[in-house]
């Protein structure tokens, strides 16, 4: 009986084999099997007689670039966040990511399911009567061309509220220590896994030094095959990024900016539609209210009215949750300058869409145009947010402003405020500096009005040089203060590398300020500190 061939395939693994073994020449052969003599001359090369699979060789995204892979892999690995939670957390910073794409590349690395083990971790939390407060540590070990670095990540349980920070040869307790000046509740327990970073001596005198409570051993979220994909992406994208010599896109940097944006703005279903930092202090203020559910979206008023009352008996009972919804338009109107402020940033003014901007903020678009009715009122309140928040910074108090004469103003404690706020700022400072060269009237900008002025001010002063041009000069200062950032964050590891480039840059500035246009004999202070360098 006669094998039957499906349609394409016209040779046999018997007539493959003949052809590789036969010294006949390719047309004789192609005569004799009644192929194509292409057909005879591939299987000649070919050392085995199976049929190649066919289709894209490595299992890749034709949407994400690796480095955007490897950020949305890290954001799912450590905050176990639900997928359109995590969806409204990474598109501000990966706008052409969508559902569908974000779930084939979870699918890809077998974390689209949330782990089983996360029922574990958040029992411990939801057992102790002193839940607020219980983070979950996990540190990476990458390579960044001859440096061997850790990066660290803490996740509170409850609140999913996140830290990142990454060292070259700091040890677990410098990150504690980091860990509890930033979180917006008491470090009341770690829970760590069997890592040498978190067995020293110093890790635990640092947590006995804090009152930290710690409990070492927890299993892995993930499984190790799991974790080996993720590790493999990670490496990946860190070797591209050198490729391309943009050292400022490895995956751990954007991590850091996502759950930055994600503990302040971000609402999330499974917080009852409060950002983490909300949720966190309401409760530390509040211990009753309830644990977030690890597999379910919390409804809003959960976490809004959930409240326990003692009885005369002195039983906690719960009281009968509303579902009345408690509105914050304050909170709204920030959410949505803020998510307007990132549009700006990235896009500029053309770029930006109030439907855009509330499909960021994480609200319906007919609440953002409650708030504002056109896209130009938007970008009018979004550069008016962007110069106060400049204009605090720098200047501080409105009120004192007026009263501040010229003479006492300590000319570099004003530059390093600006260096400070733009390095640490750069998206806030790029706004600004994209709305002020579009706009027509750039004088009306308030911090720009206050800046300009102070420096026509100063210029009529004996302190100051003669013909001192005040509009030039603000120009040339402030465009290298927002500027300077794009080149410390190319050039910059880690946030420990950008300071002394952040103290350079303004050493440059106090140069071309005395040298240029202060009379050297009224500042022996700025003459002194340039001396000593």
């Amino acid at each position: 009986m006669s094998r039957r061939l499906q349609r394409p395939v016209r040779t046999t693994m018997a007539q493959r084999r003949a052809i590789q073994q036969s010294p006949d020449s390719i047309r004789n052969l192609a005569r004799r099997y009644g192929v194509n003599p292409k057909t005879v001359a591939r299987w000649r090369q070919r050392e085995s007689v199976d049929d190649l699979k066919t289709g894209p060789k490595p299992s890749r995204s034709s949407v994400l670039a690796v480095d955007e892979e490897a950020l949305v892999v890290a954001f799912r690995q450590h905050l176990v966040l639900p997928l359109d939670d995590c969806l409204g957390a990474l598109q501000p910073f990966v706008p052409h990511l969508t559902r569908s794409s974000l779930h084939r590349c979870l699918q890809r690395h077998g974390i689209s399911s949330q782990p089983a083990t996360l029922d574990d971790w958040s029992s411990r939390a939801a057992n102790d009567s002193q839940a607020s407060g219980h983070f979950r540590l996990q540190v990476t070990q990458m390579r960044l061309r001859q440096r061997q670095l850790r990066v660290f990540v803490a996740v509170e349980l409850g609140s999913r509220f996140a830290f990142v920070q990454w060292y070259e040869q700091a040890t677990g307790a410098d990150f504690l220590r980091a860990l509890i000046k930033s979180v917006p509740c008491k470090v009341h327990t770690l829970l760590v896994p069997d890592e040498p970073a978190f067995r020293g001596r110093d890790f635990r005198d640092a947590c006995i030094e804090h009152d930290v409570h710690l409990k070492s051993g927890m299993r892995p979220l993930w499984n190790s095959e799991q974790l080996d994909h993720i590790e493999r992406t990670q490496e990946q994208a860190v070797a591209a990024c050198l490729q391309q010599h943009r050292i400022d896109l490895l995956w751990w940097q954007k991590l850091a900016m996502v759950v930055t944006a994600c503990n302040s703005n971000r609402k999330l279903n499974v917080l009852g539609r409060l950002t983490p930092q909300q949720y966190a202090r309401r409760r530390a203020d509040s211990p009753a209210l309830p644990l977030p559910s690890p597999r379910r979206a919390m409804q809003p008023w959960d976490a809004a009215h959930a409240s326990t009352r003692v009885g005369s008996a002195g039983v906690g009972s719960t009281d009968k949750v509303g579902k009345s919804r408690i509105r914050d338009p304050e909170s709204t109107r920030e959410a949505i300058l803020e998510a307007a402020r990132s549009c700006l940033a990235h896009d500029g003014p053309e770029g930006l869409s109030l439907a855009e901007v509330a499909r960021i903020a994480g609200v319906n678009r007919g609440t953002a145009y409650q708030h504002f009715k056109t896209r130009e009122n938007l970008i009018a309140a979004t550069a008016e947010w962007v110069s106060d928040k400049l204009f605090h910074a720098v200047f501080g108090d409105p009120q004192k402003v007026a009263e501040r004469r010229v003479a006492k103003v300590d000319v570099a404690d004003l530059t390093e405020r600006l260096s400070a706020f733009a390095m640490d700022n750069p998206e806030l400072s790029r706004a600004w500096l994209l709305q002020v060269l579009s706009s027509p009237t750039p004088a009306k900008d308030r911090f720009w009005r206050e800046y300009q002025g102070s420096t026509a001010r100063f210029a009529t002063t004996d302190l100051a040089q003669e013909n001192i041009d005040a509009e030039v000069l603000s120009v040339i200062m402030l465009a290298g203060a927002f500027l300077w950032p794009v080149w410390a964050r190319a050039h910059s590891a880690n946030k420990e590398d950008m300071q002394p480039l952040a103290r350079r840059f303004t050493q440059e500035c106090l140069r071309i300020s005395m040298y240029g246009n202060l009379r050297s004999e009224h500042y022996p202070e700025i003459a002194a500190r340039l001396r000593g360098g």
